[in-house]
Order: structure tokens, then C-alpha cells, then sequence
């Protein structure tokens, strides 16, 4: 086999060998879409358009940000195509943006944005001659994996923001309550421009405690080193004041302590505890959710995108790999001044 290999690459040059594999793995993609994929027929509506359903069967317990990436994925992947995407939510059930008392009830997607085309109902497209029920793994094969994008900011990415500022539209009364928020609260800055701080303690505590759910995720930061390069990022980007987007109570409490007035925060947001008061990691589950139980699984991630959209318009950016800062990006569409991604694998 050597002896062929060998043979193989002297005579055919190295630019056409790779031509050929790049053919391949599309062919292999393109064979694993086919499989993946549903093509029906529900009735005779619409018969010249072709809707493609962008679903997710699975019980992990991803959320909202997480799955507006994977939505985005699909919506591109069908408008490329020339097909109209509508995300289904409703026959297909995620734990992490819906209560399970409305499984099945009402399509969770629309609690919190409109349709890509809003001139077709999720009832419609059941109805209609030509549909394609996308992978239920919820994206089609060869889709980017967001957490392998070292610069989201890379012009290679353009064509995603602009499907982002086209197709990821919040319904208008989370948009009126965050522009409000945003007016008192951003206000308290008097006009000095606000970096945003996209933290997760998460990762570091899943790095801490080598937890198995984390297992592949970029490495995380531990609160020291998130205060020390934000007061970097504070004088290097010229503001003056913060806007802290946090998943744990204790990596708030230290950044409130540390900034003082400057700190700007939702006051509201129910936090995990993935770290106790000492810093040091919680393991019991219900120690670490305390908070999150107090509020419904729509409450929650209502208040989280308002705290996404507030990140999404400040002026400059410092975060680590994570969903909530990456929607910040496509939601401010390459607008900010100054853009920091931390990422402990090029650190």
C-alpha cells in the first residue's frame, strides 16, 4: 500500500491530489445531507416554493444562544439553496429554551424571534407540496462549528452576519423592553464609551473539575485573570465604563466589587452558582441552580437575550468562546470599535 502511495503522489501533483479530496469530502457531505434529510409532501400548497425545516431532536440541555448558532447554520444552508427555512420548535422539543409543559403546545422559536419569511405559518408549511425536514441533529453536515473560529470577525464570516442581520429578528416586545433597559442603564455612563465583557465561568470551572460535559469546549478563564484583562482592555479600547454578560453569581459579585459604579449589569438575571463564595467549585447540581429554578425556562432566556443585545451594543468587545458573546457579534454585525476574543488555546 506504501509502494502505491508513493507511486501516487509523484506522479499526480500535490494541487490536483488536493482538488480531489476536496471533491470528495463534498461528495461525502453532500451524501451524508442526503441521508439525513426528509423530502415530503403534505398537501398541494405552494406547490413552486420548497420550505426546508430547520429541526433539533435532543435532550441536551443547550440553550438559546447555542441554538440560534445552529439555527443560523440551517437558515444559510436553505437560502443558498434558493429554499425558504422555517424553524420548527414546536414538533420538536429542546429542554434548554422551552418548559415542558408546553411541549408539543407551541413553537418554542417564536417565543423569541419571528420566522426567516413570516409570509409562511409552521401550520402552512405542513400543508404545502414540497418540504425537506432538515437532519434532526439540527444542522446539515458540514456546517461550521463555531467553537473552531479562532476570528469571527475574518470577512470570510460575512456572509453569516449579513444572513444574521437578515433572518435572527427578536420579536418586537423583547426588542422595546432591552432598547429601554439599555437607555436607563447605559445612561449611568454619561456618554463614556462601555466595553463589553462576554465572561463564562463555566468553562472554567468544567476545566477545574474535568467534567465530561465540557470535555472539547475552549479552555476557560479563572475571575483574576477576567479582572486583569478587562482593566487592560478598559484602557487599551479607551472606555470608560463596563458591561458585564456573566453565568455564575460569584464571578458578577467579584467584577461588581472590583469596578464599582463603572460595572454595568442586569440586575435581574438569575445566575448559576458554579462557584461558591470563596471561589472554590460547586458540585451539588441543586446548590449550582438555585437561582435558575426560580424562573420559567421562557422567563430565563427572555432575560438573557436582553442581556445578549445589550452586549451586542457596546462600543468595544473582550469576551472567551461561548454562545452568548458570539450572537453578541452577529447581533452588532461587525460594528464595534475594538474586538478581543480570549482563548486560552492561543493565549
Amino acid at each position: 500500500m506504501n509502494f502505491l502511495l508513493g507511486i501516487y503522489r509523484r506522479l499526480v501533483p500535490e494541487s490536483a491530489r488536493q482538488a480531489c479530496n476536496e471533491w470528495l469530502q463534498r461528495r461525502w457531505i453532500s451524501l451524508d445531507n442526503k441521508r439525513d434529510m426528509e423530502k415530503n409532501s403534505y398537501g398541494d400548497q405552494n406547490e413552486k416554493e420548497t420550505f426546508y425545516v430547520i429541526r433539533t431532536d435532543s435532550t441536551q440541555h443547550w440553550g438559546i444562544a447555542t441554538t440560534c448558532s445552529i439555527v443560523l447554520n440551517g437558515i444559510k444552508y436553505a437560502v443558498d439553496r434558493g429554499w425558504i427555512p422555517v424553524i420548527d420548535y414546536k414538533n420538536y422539543f429542546l429542554v434548554g429554551i422551552q418548559d415542558e409543559e408546553n411541549r408539543g403546545k407551541e413553537n418554542a422559536w417564536e417565543y423569541y424571534f419571528k420566522q426567516p419569511d413570516e409570509r409562511y405559518s409552521l401550520e402552512e408549511v405542513y400543508q404545502s407540496k414540497n418540504v425537506i425536514l432538515g437532519p434532526v441533529r439540527g444542522q446539515p453536515h458540514g456546517s461550521l462549528s463555531w467553537n473552531d473560529v479562532k476570528d469571527v470577525m475574518d470577512d470570510q464570516y460575512i456572509p453569516y452576519f449579513d444572513c444574521a442581520a437578515k433572518y435572527l429578528r427578536m420579536k418586537p416586545e423583547i426588542m422595546e423592553r432591552a432598547e429601554k433597559i439599555r437607555r436607563t442603564l447605559f445612561g449611568q455612563a454619561g456618554g463614556k464609551k462601555i466595553l463589553g465583557v462576554g465572561m463564562r465561568a463555566g468553562l472554567y470551572w468544567g476545566e477545574v473539575l474535568k467534567s465530561g460535559d465540557y470535555a472539547g469546549h475552549p479552555g476557560g478563564l479563572n475571575i483574576d485573570e477576567y479582572i486583569e484583562m478587562t482593566h487592560r482592555y478598559m484602557r487599551e479600547f479607551g472606555c470608560g465604563y463596563i458591561f458585564v454578560s456573566c453565568d455564575d453569581r460569584y464571578y458578577l459579585e467579584r467584577m461588581k466589587r472590583e469596578f464599582g459604579e463603572k460595572c454595568l449589569y442586569l440586575n435581574d438575571r438569575t445566575l448559576a452558582h458554579f462557584f461558591d463564595g470563596e471561589g472554590k467549585p460547586i458540585v451539588d447540581e441543586r446548590e449550582k441552580t438555585v437561582e435558575l429554578t426560580a424562573q420559567s425556562e421562557r422567563e430565563r432566556t427572555i432575560d438573557y437575550l436582553i442581556e445578549i443585545y445589550l452586549l451586542s451594543v457596546c462600543d468595544s468587545l473582550f469576551r472567551v468562546q461561548g454562545g452568548g458573546s458570539l450572537l453578541a457579534c452577529f447581533f452588532n454585525n461587525r460594528k464595534y470599535e475594538h474586538y478581543y476574543l480570549a482563548d486560552r488555546r492561543t493565549e
